[in-house]
C-alpha cells in the first residue's frame, strides 16, 4: 500500500493498492509533472505506474523485468521525465 498525504491540510489524499505479488514496496518516484507515481517492490520484478491526478486507485501500467527474481530495489526518474531507471540486485536498467 502507498499512501499520499497533503501535508499542509494534514489529510490523506489517496491510498494506492496493487493486488497480488506487489507488496514490500521499497522505492517510489514521481514524474517531473507530478502526475505519475512509480513504485518498485522488493518481492516483485515489476514496476507499477499510477496516474495520480486522474484515476488514483488503479495501477494503470505494469512494467515487468523478465528474468529478475530478486525484486526492484530503487526506482528513479531523470530530470527530463522521459526515462525511468531501476536497480535490481543484479543490474541497472533504463526504460525509455
Amino acid at each position: 500500500t502507498i499512501r499520499i498525504y497533503d501535508l499542509r491540510a494534514l489529510k490523506e489524499l489517496a491510498c494506492l493498492k496493487k493486488e497480488g505479488d506487489f507488496n514490500s514496496i521499497n522505492s517510489v518516484g514521481f514524474s517531473k509533472s507530478g502526475q505519475f507515481l512509480f513504485a518498485g517492490s522488493n518481492n516483485s520484478s515489476k514496476i507499477n505506474f499510477w496516474d495520480i491526478l486522474n484515476d488514483v486507485n488503479t495501477s494503470m501500467y505494469t512494467y515487468e523485468h523478465k528474468g529478475n527474481t530478486k525484486g526492484v530495489k530503487q526506482v528513479c526518474i531523470d530530470s527530463t521525465g522521459s526515462n525511468i531507471s531501476y536497480i535490481t540486485e543484479e543490474t541497472i536498467n533504463i526504460i525509455k
